[in-house]
């Protein structure tokens, strides 16, 4: 039952990627084994007929053509070109490895097929001793030369392009200028398909191919239509035969259509010399194999840059936030930092109001005991009256000859005068200019921001008749620190 559905589904892909009826997929799908992979490489190969295609004959020969060339140029003998040719052909009858374009022509008969069974050990026997001989070949006489310059490599084979073909054909190729592992490169980087020819030139097919095949309007206008990117080489070169050897390309031409997968480029469909109509329909259908892979590719490319562009906006929104949390993180320890230094500056500033405040209230107990009590008054006088910021009031006697610091003193000294004062006449009002230098000094300290004027040098020294304060006068006593 699952095998039926399998070939119910193989049949319908068939006629849908093909376009034809049920009974000519039914005869395709039946000569392949309902391989679809290979019964639609067989319809485009032989243009939808099963017996009329004969071309893996033809590339069997130009292969066998080809070792005849290289036993000849490195001494092998011709025995060994025979072995080499008659395993070709044997394998290319009975299938044993898949050729670029060969595939069997018409059903076979009962005989034909007991043939192939009792011939298929004499064929595996004579693959393997090819690929011995080619092996040995490669080693002593046949080895691949060192590529020492494979951009000139491939700018040669582009040079000689141009110079015999180029003015004979339809359609120029675009070839590429890269090295191939730099084309590989390229066609992964820009998701795109890569068409790598390897050119024979001692090949006239080959030659012919390149100049009235691949260089057609068809072929141009599909290379064209499909972004392809086309990489080719001789194999007369070191670069060619390197890539030669590492595609396996046999029969020449070769045509390979080559698509990254897994991260690395593998060969998609491999073509080989054909007419011009089967070749487009051939190239066609691996275009249009490979084109859906590279649309998922392009589409995952596209996710891709899309989460990265989504991300890096958020990285970018979550960085702006971060800066916006750091500043607000910043500028709140800046506020709480100034917060605590003026809390700090005026702590200190009041500890330091208050050692002043110590240090005049010890001066004044001194001075109300050497210096404040009450002596008689001789010769000329004057009398003050002082008046205090509560409201309280005291009257004294000064010598004219008494220095004005004694009027100092005798503010200081009484209870009801403030720490921190300053004197004033009444009328007219000014500001007396007897501050003792101790006192200017702890006054500066207590108010540190204000600028106090500094009394004259010795001013506290002058008498009362230097002063002018010969009457009667009052003084006021202004309290600074209120």
């Amino acid at each position: 039952m699952a095998d039926t559905e399998s070939r119910q589904a193989s049949l319908a892909n068939f006629m849908e990627v093909c376009q034809v009826d049920s009974a000519r997929a039914e005869q395709f799908l039946g000569h392949c084994d309902y391989n679809l992979e290979r019964a639609v490489q067989l319809y485009f190969q032989t243009g939808g007929v099963l017996d009329n295609t004969n071309e893996g004959a033809q590339n069997h020969q130009n292969r066998a053509n080809e070792l005849r060339r290289r036993g000849g140029e490195g001494g092998a003998a011709s025995s060994s070109s025979a072995s080499s040719t008659s395993s070709v052909d044997s394998r290319s009858t009975n299938g044993t490895r898949r050729s670029a374009g060969t595939v069997a022509a018409r059903q076979m008969t009962w005989l034909e097929w007991f043939i192939a069974v009792a011939a298929l050990p004499i064929n595996i026997i004579m693959s393997t001793l090819q690929d011995l001989l080619e092996g040995v070949w490669g080693l002593f006489g046949g080895r691949t030369p060192e590529v020492t310059d494979a951009r000139g490599d491939v700018a040669r084979f582009i040079s000689k392009y141009r110079e015999h073909y180029a003015h004979a054909v339809q359609s120029r190729v675009p070839w590429s200028e890269d090295t191939f592992m730099e084309a590989c490169h390229r066609a992964k980087r820009e998701l795109r398909a890569l068409l790598v020819f390897i050119h024979n030139e001692n090949s006239a097919e080959s030659s012919a191919f390149l100049r009235d095949t691949l260089s057609s309007e068809a072929v141009g206008a599909l290379i064209t239509n499909s972004n392809l990117l086309v990489w080719g080489v001789s194999t007369a070169t070191p670069e060619g035969a390197k890539v030669a050897r590492q595609l396996r390309a046999r029969a020449f031409p070769t045509l390979i259509l080559m698509v990254a997968r897994d991260g690395r480029m593998i060969a998609s469909t491999r073509l080989s010399s054909m007419p011009l109509d089967r070749l487009v329909a051939n190239l066609t259908m691996g275009v249009n194999m490979v084109d859906t892979h590279l649309r998922q590719l392009r589409a995952a490319q596209l996710r891709r840059e899309e989460d990265s562009r989504i991300r890096a906006e958020q990285e970018a929104e979550y960085r702006e936030a971060l800066a916006a949390d750091r500043k607000k993180k910043e500028d709140k320890e800046r506020a709480e930092r100034e917060v605590r230094e003026k809390e700090e500056a005026a702590r200190r500033a009041e500890e330091e109001r208050e050692e002043c405040r110590r240090i005049i209230e010890e001066k004044r107990d001194e001075l109300r005991t050497f210096r404040c009590g009450e002596s008689p008054v001789e010769g000329e006088a004057v009398r003050v009256q002082i008046r205090f910021p509560s409201g309280e009031k005291t009257e004294r006697k000064f010598a004219l000859e008494d220095t004005v610091e004694a009027l100092f003193n005798a503010a200081l000294c009484h209870p009801a005068c403030p720490t921190l004062f300053s004197l004033h006449t009444n009328y007219p009002r000014r500001t007396l200019p007897i501050v003792p230098a101790w006192y200017a000094e702890w006054r500066a300290r207590a108010f540190p921001g204000e600028e106090l004027p500094a009394p004259p040098s010795g001013h506290c020294a002058r008498t009362f008749r230097d002063e002018s304060l010969t009457q009667s006068l009052v003084i006021m006593v202004q309290d600074e620190a209120s």
